[in-house]
């Protein structure tokens, strides 16, 4: 014991020997050692196989979700019972059965193309032209009676970025509701060879190029769900009709063909038992991509040394996004040329962490053809940093492919096949709960009072059942997804058996369902939602790839560089932040024009590359970043000021004008003609006295979204277009406890103008007096819009807020709204199971009697340009923004964006005529042209702001304390008008309570004035 005591004794006199600062630094001597020592160890390879192929044709029975339209899974079930047998040949069909808008190769427009075609091909058949009015019907005649797979040959038109979209009929019905929307693919390539840098030596991605050209597509599903080509039904004298969805097209030939089994590995690996493995090893970096099949697949930096493009300072594009190549049918293509004949293996340094603990897929096809079955849908499991996907099969040895000595393309397509069942089954059960919820909501009229008797037993007998029933299909459902991942409790699908012990919990206790619905299907963490939640995540497979590797007996090299490297090179890059940051703000140099710009970095890296390119201005022009606009007042009180500011908000310039801070844009020549190419309404914002400071460069749209799904189960087949047939629809709708949106519910607080001005314009109402001196909003026709913006809360029982329309209309809880761009952008790149389930329209308006017209006027507001007083360069920064808000340059601009980014980055251009020719349907397109026709903005005048604040003020004494309209409102008037003549006063329009200047208001029926030059 002695000699114990004494080691203790011998340890507290050495450790009271070391200084604090020693204890310091040894404790992180010891972790530095033990992170070296680790980063030795670190993992690199990726070698887990996930077996998919019972999973991709596992076809399952499931309810007919659209519209009672079947699905191909049931559909192709149905073949199979009723043992219909696949003929599966290749078969042309006669030309002489066509019948629609043939085209020649006289043909002004299209002659090019169908000369082309017949030069290629060895059968004479015919051109036609394939569009909105146009379709192509082909009788079918001299065939035997099964199921045929069908390939089209076609041309396309354009190089705009939408999809070419067509839909398959037999004999005028859509056999199964995916032949509604069929895809046929387009090749895109970078513009350029090499990738340019801007100005600071950063790395810009090319632009994209569409391959124009003649192109034969087995028809199939684009979205990655089914794993074959889509099969039809045909007996003789069937007709099939190929229609227009989106983008004109030529179509040649159509033919049926031929399909072959794809070999097992097994059976490949026979072939070439006698092949040795090569000692060849090919490295391509991911932004070496032959082609893709959608421009929106882009490329970002990734900066680790390891990666085969890398700059210590500057930005290199090394790596896919993988938020851009993330939805099914989305494929890049690289080109490899092989020296020598042999077997060789496959690798892909990649990171996959958008899906969590669960992998994602991708088709691998040789030379556009999948050797053999695993790779129809081969697994990148979950990793948080970049590792080496080694190509292994099940027995964990490396995948060996066979290449000849030549050029080969490796091509690899997001698929989704493995999780089909998941996703059919959850949309089955979200259809099933939605159903039952609106039967549950008619029967109790919406009541939901958890101290209410409700007899849900005897009025839904299978209420109870069907519950258990889900919650056992989940369970079942679970455990298979669980398989494919290598953590025992994947947190990606936690939700699905978070929602079967739900459903059986609220089945032991049927009759407090209607009191439950915000569990059931209605709140933000109902079964529904988070049902919703996972199938959405289980569709996108979002993959990042810094280099694919064709490799022999030779080792992969590691997927980072070595802890040294990495400590060094993020000391250098630390230092060199301090003399190098692009677009920062920066003073003004001779013979250059400053422009701040209020968007992303992405925006100003397109813009100032078209600026360097295609501006031949006097003057250099010099783009800089503006984090925060309200640096613009900063700026001009330190009389360092831009010359030029872009993408402010649309009221910023006038505040500015009124400060003499910002420049009247009628003295410029050329003003006339440029602002015809935008809407009156939007100008109105920029109107102070007799000029005009601004521009709008961004315009947003307000119209109607609805689910076509919901509204055709509960018997609505028109869209309503006035408030009155909305106030009628409303009884409808909340009988199934669903309800209508408009933009008042989604903001607390103060009720924005863009809320408010459709009730006040659509009826005839005014903001202000003509002269500006006092608010009318309190004549007639105004109290007649408040009155109805108040009782479609207090009489028609819409919900007073709501936090995301989008959220509540993607899981059918609010069916249809009025909402802007951010909700268009968000259906069309985001709400992929909503795919052809929704629509837009135009807003709702007030119907005149007299004149037959519906007036539908909304705001339109959003960014805009001006030019500021303090430039010494007036006419060149007007030469500049006249060119930047030109036709040709705004829609080159938009066309370039989408191309380098994606669909995400739409540019709502405020030039209608370069709108005009954006890519998006040409139904949503002019729905938004026709609606901008009614754009009017709120006019600004000095206490605009108060006139907002208490129109809100009304509306909210109105809903919440049941006020009188015209108390509400004339009180109202009273604190506006007091606020009004204060700032008058301060501007020098008001002397002692008594105008003493004019201050014309701009509305929509004078604005013509300000649409002119003067000298």
């Amino acid at each position: 014991m002695k000699t114990i005591k004494n080691i203790f004794n011998k340890l507290k006199q050495i450790i009271k020997g070391i200084s604090t600062k020693r204890i310091i630094v040894y404790t992180i001597t010891f972790f530095l050692s033990l992170f070296l020592v680790l980063s030795f160890f670190r993992k690199s390879n990726m070698k887990n196989y996930v077996s998919t192929i019972d999973y991709n044709n596992d076809y399952q029975q499931t309810s007919n979700l659209v519209s009672g339209k079947k699905s191909y899974t049931n559909l192709l079930l149905e073949y199979k019972n009723k043992n219909i047998p696949f003929i599966n040949k290749d078969i042309i069909l006669d030309n002489s059965d066509y019948l629609g808008l043939e085209v020649t190769e006289n043909d002004s427009n299209y002659g090019e193309a169908v000369k082309k075609y017949q030069s290629e091909k060895t059968s004479n058949n015919g051109v036609y032209l394939l569009n909105e009015d146009n379709q192509l019907t082909i009788k079918v005649s001299d065939v035997e009676e099964g199921i045929y797979y069908i390939a089209i040959d076609y041309y396309e038109l354009d190089q705009l970025i939408d999809n070419n979209q067509i839909s398959i009929k037999i004999n005028g019905e859509v056999p199964f509701i995916e032949s509604e929307t069929l895809v046929l693919k387009s090749k895109w390539i970078f513009a350029k060879d090499e990738f340019s840098n801007d100005r600071y030596g950063n790395e810009i991605q090319a632009g994209a190029n569409k391959e124009i050209g003649w192109y034969n597509q087995k028809i199939y599903d684009y979205k990655g769900i089914h794993p074959n080509y889509y099969g039809y039904h045909l007996k003789n004298g069937d007709e099939i009709t190929i229609s227009y969805v989106n983008k004109d097209l030529l179509i040649g030939e159509v033919s049926f063909f031929k399909t072959e089994t794809i070999k097992t590995y097994e059976e490949y690996l026979k072939e070439y038992q006698n092949v040795s493995i090569s000692n060849e090893k090919i490295e391509i970096s991911a932004r070496d991509m032959k082609s893709r099949t959608e421009p929106s697949i882009r490329l970002r930096s990734e900066r680790d040394p390891s990666n085969l493009y890398y700059d210590t300072q500057k930005l290199k594009l090394n790596t896919i996004f993988s938020e851009s190549w993330q939805n099914g049918g989305q494929a890049v293509t690289y080109e490899i040329n092989v020296e020598n004949s042999g077997m060789y293996k496959l690798a892909f340094k990649y990171r996959q962490n958008l899906v969590n603990e669960m992998p994602v897929f991708r088709k691998i096809s040789i030379n556009d053809k999948v050797p053999f079955d695993l790779f129809e849908s081969y697994a990148f499991p979950y990793t948080t940093g970049f590792l080496n996907r080694r190509v292994v099969d099940e027995n964990g040895d490396d995948v060996l492919i066979y290449l000849e000595a030549g050029t080969h393309e490796i091509t690899l397509e997001a698929v989704s096949y493995p999780y089909r069942t998941a996703i059919e089954k959850i949309k089955e059960i979200m259809s099933e709960i939605q159903s039952l919820a609106l039967k549950v909501k008619r029967y109790t009229s919406g009541g939901n009072d958890p101290y209410r008797d409700w007899d849900i037993e005897t009025y839904f007998p299978n209420a109870s059942t069907d519950m258990n029933k889900w919650a056992d299909e989940l369970d079942v459902l679970h455990e298979s997804l669980k398989v494919m991942s290598d953590v025992s409790k994947p947190s990606e699908i936690a939700n699905i058996s978070q929602s079967a012990k739900r459903l059986r919990n609220i089945a032991k206790n049927i009759n407090k369902l209607p009191s439950k619905m915000v569990q059931f299907s209605d709140g933000d963490s109902s079964v529904n939602q988070l049902l919703g939640a996972t199938m959405q995540r289980l569709m996108v497979s979002g993959l990042e790839i810094e280099r694919v590797v064709v490799y022999g007996d030779e080792r992969l090299s590691k997927p980072y560089s070595n802890v040294f490297t990495s400590i060094y090179e993020e000391i250098k890059r630390l230092i060199l932040s301090y003399t190098n940051n692009p677009y920062s703000v920066s003073k003004a140099k001779d013979n250059e024009l400053r422009v701040w710009v209020n968007h992303p970095r992405q925006y100003i890296e397109i813009m100032q590359a078209m600026i360097d390119e295609k501006y031949d201005g006097k003057m250099r022009i010099t783009l800089s970043q503006m984090p925060d606009q309200n640096k613009l007042v900063l700026a001009n009180a330190s009389g360092d000021a831009p010359d030029v500011a872009i993408g402010v908000d649309h009221w910023i310039p006038y505040d500015f004008a009124i400060r003499e801070a910002s420049l009247d844009l009628r003295e410029f020549k050329g003003y006339e003609e440029l602002v015809k190419n935008f809407s009156k309404g939007a100008m109105i914002p920029y109107i102070f006295e007799d000029g005009v400071y601004g521009l709008p460069e961004t315009q947003n749209f307000w119209v109607t979204y609805y689910r076509k799904d919901i509204l055709e189960s509960i018997g609505v087949n028109k869209v309503p277009q006035t408030w009155d047939e909305i106030k009628a629809l409303l009884p409808v709708l909340q009988s199934y406890e669903l309800n209508y949106f408009i933009p008042i519910s989604q903001y607390v607080g103060l009720k924005p103008f863009v809320a408010t001005l459709p009730f006040i314009y659509q009826f005839g109402g005014s903001l202000y007096s003509e002269d500006g001196m006092q608010t009318a909003i309190n004549d007639t026709e105004t109290i007649q819009g408040m009155k109805l913006m108040s009782e479609l809360f207090t009489l028609y029982n819409m919900q007073k807020y709501v936090a995301s329309f989008y959220n509540q209309f993607r899981y059918g809880i609010i069916p249809i709204g009025v909402s802007d761009l951010s909700t268009y952008i968000l259906l069309q790149t985001t709400a992929l199971e909503l795919d052809g389930l929704w629509d837009i329209d135009l807003h709702p308006g007030n119907y005149i009697e007299e004149t037959g017209e519906i007036v539908r006027y909304a705001p339109s507001g959003a960014q805009s340009s001006m030019i500021m007083s303090t430039t010494k360069h007036k006419q060149e920064s007007w030469d500049f923004l006249s060119w930047w808000m030109s036709t040709e340059v705004q829609a080159e601009f938009a066309f370039t964006l989408q191309n380098t980014y994606g669909k995400t980055y739409f540019w709502n251009t405020a030039n209608v005529n370069a709108f005009s020719q954006m890519s998006i349907p040409k139904k949503h397109r002019d729905v938004i042209l026709n609606q901008w026709e009614y754009a009017s903005e709120a006019p600004r005048i000095p206490g605009s702001y108060m006139v907002e604040r208490e129109i809100s003020n009304a509306w909210t004494k109105m809903v919440f304390d049941g006020a009188n309209p015209r108390l509400a409102l004339d009180e109202a008037v009273r604190i506006s008008n007091r606020e009004i003549l204060y700032k008058m006063a301060e501007f020098g329009y008001v002397v002692n309570g008594v105008p003493v200047k004019n201050y014309e208001v701009p509305t929509i029926k004078n604005i013509d004035k300000w649409l002119t030059e003067v000298n």
